[in-house]
């Protein structure tokens, strides 16, 4: 016993040594439970490698996660699956990155449109998800999934399961907009039940940020409904009750525009096609699609709205004064009434824009409207809907007027009459509108024909447009019956004697014949090979190879040509004369090359006979071939000759604003002065295609501007060259190919210049003075 006592000393005192030789160990008898805390929290953590140097978790899989993110929005979906199947795969996986696997996954899918793949995942997302505002994403995704696939019932279900897992309101009140359009196209909600509900929320206060979205279900439901007039005025509303809901705009844009085409509202529809690519991302897969309308409607909307314009300056035109001093009546209240909402803030919705000052007719038939109101910034300017201005109008309310009570007429000190001193500048101002005076009729009337001859250009004005829509609705738009309506009921019918008339004929037989048409088509066939048989048209219906023969007759010359020169440049001058002579006996005088080949001859004489010839020749070519790019290359040839009579402008005033300097950078611009029958984007496309070829270790950039107002003459910039020798160098090798560079269609000319007269131009919005400054200071001999 006496042993056992002993030994139990020694431990006790054992303990006690240690308590006061390690005071960490203490500690840790001290607080056990902080110790227990810290280890429950431990094992939460995912375990890690126990040669990890600082004892933290590896980031590896996260990188390898965003690899395949990044992959995915690349659309290099080989690569994506193969990382996501190897984290899937691997046993040791965290959990939390496998619980990010899934909705990366659907992600992955639903970028394939795979989406019932994309549906298996986020449900399984929805499971693996603790969160519950995440959860409710989840479902609301796959509810807008099963929407898009017409799976109504699924939708209604998932959208359910969002309302209910959201603590948030705005998930839940679009989940609710959704159930409620899903439920009436199902047949589970009555129209009037729905549209109640809708209408209830409108005029609840906590919803005014979210009108866009209530107007854009109304209009959902309308549409169903095949109420398409109604979807349109509920779509306008949408649009102008977002703010800075940028989804939702680009949705109500994009329906609305698709839904004015199929109405053929066409300059309606154009604007909004416009205002869906101002807000929609690039990345969107309608993006090329929307943009596709826009350009192909720009002509139309154009020469739709010269129609409408011309058509209603000629019906003012026959009106008596007393109907036109009504009309101008009209017109100033409606002025009024346009500075009256500007003063007091408040967006009406329209815009008063009668261009000349006349409301437009509608010709309805010809698909011609009003333009729809400005609605391209993303806020409204309401007001009410900014809590800032809102403050501010209080605060400086408070500072002139003080603390006041709500009441009516609380600026009047007695309140005996019920009427204020602004009520009756507003009467006043009401009767004074009913005054007509001259400079009122001229401001109002502008543009209204009054002599015989404005009316005939006026009516001018209206056939050219016809015409251009005739072609454009075929060639555009492929609606060959809107090419039949415009030329036969609104050219032919009203304008018979047009100069259009052969035109006119030939695109109705075109859209006659593609229409299936055949006993009209032959109308037009026999109208115009017994009216106008000579012409090109006429030997194109009667010839069937007529146009494949033009095509091999224009490649001959072509060929022809680049054989001639070839010559020159081999200094075989005798040999290049000598086809040059019979240039025009193989393709005759009219030939396109004729201008060229007069040039390749004052050269050849000129290399042959000596200098005085030259001289000679190449001013017979300026004689010949005025304004053209001929007479400005054989002009050049003649100054390095040394010929006196042909001088470079000199600069005058509007010149000393720019400067030059060759070893600073430079730029090239290219005025289009007749795009011919080229479009803007195929004329950038040649540049960058002859950009690539000859100048490739340039990375030089093609871009655009307008000058001012003027945008039917665009200005092509290519940019940068670091010294004027590079610029100038571009410049004479784009004037050497010629056509190569920009097909002889397209008129234009080319400068160059440095950073500071390219920021002059842009300040006067005008190349005035330029044209005698580059002569004289980039083409001085």
């Amino acid at each position: 016993k006496r042993k056992k006592k002993k030994k139990k000393g020694k431990k006790k005192k054992s303990k006690k040594e240690d308590v006061k030789e390690t005071p960490q160990v203490a500690q840790e008898i001290v607080k056990p439970k902080e110790e227990k805390k810290e280890d429950k929290k431990e094992d939460k953590k995912p375990k890690v490698n126990d040669g990890d140097l600082l004892h933290k978790r590896p980031v590896f899989q996260d990188a390898k996660l965003w690899l395949a993110k990044t992959y995915i929005e690349r659309e290099k979906f080989d690569l994506a699956e193969n990382i996501l199947m190897n984290l899937d795969n691997n046993p040791k996986t965290f959990k939390d990155v496998r619980k990010e696997l899934a909705p990366t996954f659907a992600y992955f899918y639903l970028k394939q449109k795979n989406f019932s793949k994309a549906i298996e995942h986020l449900q399984k997302a929805i499971e693996l998800e603790k969160k519950k505002n995440k959860k409710a994403r989840y479902a609301y995704i796959i509810g807008q999934i099963y929407q898009k696939e017409n799976d109504n019932t699924n939708a209604v279900a998932f959208f359910n399961k969002s309302k209910k897992y959201s603590n948030n309101y705005e998930m839940e009140f679009s989940a609710q907009l959704n159930i409620l359009e899903t439920g009436y196209k199902t047949g589970k909600f009555t129209k009037a039940a729905t549209i109640k509900k809708l209408e209830k929320f409108l005029k609840d206060a906590k919803n005014i940020e979210y009108k866009d979205k209530i107007y854009f279900s109304l209009a959902e439901v309308a549409l169903a409904d095949n109420q398409n007039a109604a979807a349109i005025d509920y779509y306008k509303k949408s649009i102008a009750a977002n703010t800075d809901n940028v989804p939702q705009r680009t949705e109500s844009c994009y329906r609305l525009a698709h839904l004015l085409y199929n109405a053929e509202n066409y300059v309606d529809s154009k604007s909004y096609f416009d205002s869906t690519m101002i807000v929609m991302t690039k990345f969107d897969d309608r993006y090329f699609e929307v943009k596709r309308y826009a350009e192909n409607l720009t002509d139309i909307a154009k020469n739709l709205e010269i129609v409408q314009l011309n058509d209603s300056l000629l019906m003012v035109s026959t009106m008596t004064i007393d109907q036109k001093k009504d009309l101008v009546k009209k017109l100033k209240k409606e002025e009024a009434k346009a500075k009256a909402a500007a003063k007091d803030k408040i967006t009406t919705g329209k815009v008063q824009n009668n261009r000349g000052g006349i409301a437009s007719r509608n010709l309805q038939s010809a698909g011609i409207g009003r333009r729809p109101s400005s609605f391209s910034s993303t806020k409204s300017s309401f007001f009410a809907y900014n809590a800032k201005a809102l403050k501010k109008g209080k605060k400086d309310f408070k500072k002139v007027w003080g603390d006041r009570k709500l009441e009516d007429n609380w600026r009047l000190k007695s309140k005996q009459t019920g009427i204020s001193n602004e009520d009756v500048a507003d009467n006043e101002d009401s009767d004074s509108s009913n005054d007509v005076s001259d400079s009122d009729m001229q401001r109002l009337l502008k543009g209204v024909p009054t002599s015989e001859a404005e009316k005939i250009k006026t009516k001018e004005n209206i056939q050219d447009a016809l015409m251009a829509l005739g072609r454009l609705f075929r060639e555009r738009l492929e609606k060959n019956e809107k090419t039949v309506e415009v030329l036969e009921d609104h050219l032919l019918k009203k304008y018979p004697t047009t100069k259009h008339e052969l035109d006119a004929w030939y695109y109705l037989y075109l859209a006659h014949t593609d229409l299936g048409n055949r006993a009209k088509a032959k109308e037009y066939y026999d109208k115009i090979t017994k009216k106008y048989p000579e012409t090109t048209y006429a030997r194109v219906l009667s010839d069937p190879n007529f146009v494949g023969d033009s095509q091999k007759e224009a490649q001959k010359l072509e060929d022809f040509y680049i054989q001639t020169y070839g010559l020159i440049q081999s200094n075989d001058y005798k040999k290049a004369y000598e086809k040059i002579k019979i240039s025009d006996k193989l393709f005759g005088k009219e030939n396109s090359y004729r201008g060229k080949f007069a040039l390749l001859g004052a050269m050849s004489l000129g290399n042959m006979k000596g200098k005085d010839t030259y001289i000679k020749e190449l001013k017979d070519v300026i004689v010949k071939f005025p304004k053209s790019p001929v007479e400005k290359r054989a002009k050049e040839i003649l100054r390095l000759l040394g010929d006196k009579s042909i001088k470079a402008p000199t600069a005058n005033n509007n010149t000393k604003k720019f400067t030059y300097d060759e070893k600073k950078i430079q730029y090239i611009i290219i005025p289009i002065e007749d795009q011919g029958s080229m479009k803007l984007s195929d004329i950038k496309s040649e540049i960058a295609r002859f950009n690539r070829k000859y100048f490739k270790s340039k990375k030089l950039r093609v871009s655009t501007i307008y000058l001012g107002t003027d945008t039917d003459h665009p200005i092509i910039i290519i940019r940068k060259f670091k010294k004027s020798k590079d610029a100038m160098k571009y410049y004479k090798d784009a004037e050497d190919e010629g056509d190569k560079f920009l097909t002889t269609d397209v008129k234009y000319k080319m400068y160059v210049l440095t950073q500071n007269s390219y920021r002059q131009i842009l300040r006067a919005k005008s190349l005035d003075g330029y044209d005698a400054f580059f002569r004289e200071m980039y083409l001085k001999e």
